[in-house]
């Protein structure tokens, strides 16, 4: 994986995980979550570069963390950044699934 396609998973609101040796087992427990919410992802192989505090280095195992808040957190971010080129039929279903994560009754954004 080079930084352009990890940069485009962190701006899309992923929740990514990097590490140079846990298994999936040992990140969902460090996580306090199952281990089937724990996908690999590939190698990072480009320079080393930070985002948000969160240092990558070449050689990290790139994980995606599958959970109801960082499907609510990656939802949130595709209404703010791309609202202009989505349908609202698009946009009615991607807010009814916000709403059915978070048990909110509206979304603010």
């Amino acid at each position: 994986m080079k930084k352009e396609q990890l940069m485009e998973l962190l701006q899309a609101g992923k929740e990514v995980y990097a590490t140079t040796y846990q298994s999936e087992k040992e990140i969902a427990k460090a996580l306090g979550i199952e281990e089937s919410q724990v996908e690999y992802l590939q190698q990072y192989d480009d320079e080393p570069f930070e985002y948000n505090d969160r240092e990558f280095v070449d050689g990290d195992m790139i994980y995606l963390i599958n959970t109801p808040e960082t499907r609510a957190n990656e939802i949130m971010v595709t209404l703010k950044n791309n609202q202009s080129e989505m349908n609202d039929d698009e946009i009615v279903s991607l807010e009814e699934e916000y709403m059915e994560l978070t048990g909110e009754d509206e979304v603010r954004y």
